[in-house]
């Protein structure tokens, strides 16, 4: 029950808005919201439960929305911007835009650009073509994505999408891009687990931006990255909102446990203290936990432990210090 969030959430939502009622059993008994599509009632009891990762009861029931799927109607599309700052202008006019918000949208920073090409090479002559129009390597940035819905929608938000990255300078790369990503989408974890063989530790973390302060978020985060020996950090934007976005970084390291720990606190740290939140969509666990009162602050930590105490008395549900609820403050950040 973290606050998750799925891959094509820009046109779809967050699953935390998709949730309609709840059923969780806790020790104080069992909780049943209702499934109206809206009340007026006071504060939702709903919303409480929401991310509460364990901490108050055991989740037995849910109700979400769905939607009709036309996948027959999909839409990809992928653009290649000559800048990291052009390509982030355009993301944000899109999503601004109101006419329509596409599913997947990805956009890859200048790091994650030249790494897709590794991974994804194409033919000499492609590649000059590219770099003879001003599309150069350690600078160019690769934004890719589907549009999803019905058939009318989905060809107008594409060419909607079309216009206003050609103002912003991009150029047409076709949709293989995006239809490469999804077909590898959940195999790609399998490099991380080769790697591993040879002492190299991947993960990710990832912070919400607004649009006034992704570029000091990312260029903070990278500047401490890249200063650290036999390390790898890329970054890219997804799950977007009118006022903001979700950046991602992914990170590797080769060395000890001990060493990743070090370099993956360090690279909180940074992206906290540039502006950051630490987490967008992958939940709190005890990874993030060090962060969360000082993100959240005092009074409203106090807020969760009494849901907590009210819940569950005698914190037989997930203990320890999930959420960060009863962390030491010597281990507080």
């Amino acid at each position: 029950m973290t606050l998750g969030s799925g891959q094509a959430s820009t046109y779809y939502g967050e699953p935390y808005n998709l949730v309609l009622s709840m059923e969780m059993v806790t020790p104080a008994g069992i909780i049943s919201t209702h499934d109206y599509t809206s009340t007026a009632t006071g504060p939702r009891i709903l919303d409480m439960l929401k991310g509460s990762e364990g901490v108050f009861g055991v989740l037995t029931e849910l109700t979400i929305k769905v939607f009709r799927y036309m996948p027959e109607n999909r839409q990809y599309f992928g653009y290649m911007f000559k800048d990291w700052e052009s390509a982030v202008s355009a993301v944000r006019e899109v999503c601004q835009g109101q006419f329509g918000l596409p599913a997947v949208f990805r956009l890859s920073d200048a790091h994650e650009t030249d790494h897709g090409f590794q991974m994804y090479p194409q033919p000499p002559i492609v590649e000059k073509l590219i770099d003879m129009f001003g599309y150069k390597p350690k600078k160019r940035c690769v934004l890719m994505g589907t549009v999803e819905g019905e058939k009318d929608f989905t060809k107008m938000v594409k060419s909607k999408i079309s216009k206003i990255v050609g103002r912003h300078g991009a150029l047409s790369i076709g949709g293989s891009f995006a239809r490469n990503w999804e077909t590898d989408r959940y195999e790609t974890f399998l490099v991380g687990e080769a790697i591993s063989d040879y002492d190299v530790i991947m993960d990710t973390v990832e912070t919400p931006v607004k649009w006034d302060n992704i570029h000091h978020i990312h260029d903070a985060v990278l500047a401490y990255a890249h200063t650290v020996p036999n390390t790898l950090c890329i970054s890219h934007m997804s799950h977007f909102y009118p006022y903001g976005s979700n950046l991602y970084f992914i990170f590797g390291i080769k060395g000890s446990v001990e060493d990743y720990v070090r370099y993956r606190t360090a690279l909180v740290d940074a992206m906290v203290k540039a502006g950051g939140s630490p987490s967008h969509h992958h939940g709190v666990g005890r990874l993030m936990h060090q962060w969360i009162e000082g993100f959240l602050g005092k009074n409203e930590m106090d807020v969760l432990r009494t849901l907590k105490n009210h819940f569950d008395p005698n914190n037989i549900m997930n203990p320890g210090s999930q959420l960060g609820l009863n962390l030491p403050d010597e281990l507080k950040r």
